[in-house]
């Protein structure tokens, strides 16, 4: 996975992939760290960001 971006008002991390993942655990890891909304944003798809 790489990281594209993140914004602070909800904590938002694009990503691209090159197949699906199980992002449960970090997201779960990254709410302990940061107390705030975790949201993951794939550019990847329709209308995404395609390498």
């Amino acid at each position: 996975m790489e990281v594209i971006d993140a914004e602070y008002e909800r904590l938002t991390f694009y990503f691209i992939a090159e197949k699906r993942i199980d992002l449960r655990e970090l997201v779960r890891e990254l709410f302990r760290l940061y107390k705030t909304r975790i949201w993951m944003a794939s550019l990847q798809g329709a209308g995404g960001y395609e390498q």
